[in-house]
């Protein structure tokens, strides 16, 4: 399944914005080099290669960074605190929704749902959320197998029905997953 394209990230340094997403990712990873805790860099350059599927685990190493770096990250003086917490939970969101879904491109399906959970709240683009409840529930249904969980499968039908709610790449792929999840565990 191909990864949604993330939306287009603000950036504090609006030169960035400007350029095409090809000049953006080269100056931000030149960026890095002088500011690696620069959180505005680090979301260009994982959305930058997350969208086109490449990078992956430099991907993995920038959305694990930011989920670290945010929390204690002093806001700049520039930004109003309402803007710096929103710009956190939305920082956070594509992070924690960056990581699960590399995570289960990886099968580590315990990672996966960690993270894509941790997601939800902070992340309202309906690609995404799509995105986050396919892989919620196919990771739902692998460790339901592995464990021999039927709350999982349960959590996989939950999951399953958001994604197909939701008008996208994913639909045709959870609904036939919610065939599997009833014929093997009985659940709707």
């Amino acid at each position: 399944m191909p990864v949604p394209a993330a939306v287009v990230v603000p950036l504090r340094t609006r030169v960035l914005a400007t350029l095409s997403p090809e000049k953006a990712v080269a100056l931000a990873e030149k960026g890095l080099i002088d500011d690696p805790d620069n959180e505005d860099f680090l979301v260009t350059v994982a959305n930058y290669y997350i969208q086109r599927e490449q990078e992956l685990p430099k991907v993995l190493s920038y959305s694990l960074r930011l989920l670290d770096l945010l929390p204690r990250k002093a806001r700049p003086d520039d930004v109003s605190a309402e803007e710096w917490e929103s710009k956190k939970a939305k920082y956070s969101g594509w992070a924690n929704w960056m990581a699960g879904v590399i995570y289960a491109k990886q099968a580590r399906y315990g990672l996966t749902d960690r993270y894509l959970r941790a997601a939800l709240g902070n992340i309202h683009e309906e690609r995404l959320l799509a995105g986050a409840y396919f892989y919620l529930g196919y990771a739902n249904y692998a460790m339901a197998g592995e464990l021999r969980d039927k709350s999982r499968a349960i959590e996989a039908v939950r999951f399953d029905k958001l994604c197909a709610a939701i008008d996208g790449p994913y639909r045709e792929s959870a609904l036939k997953n919610l065939e599997v999840l009833r014929n093997e565990y009985n659940v709707e």
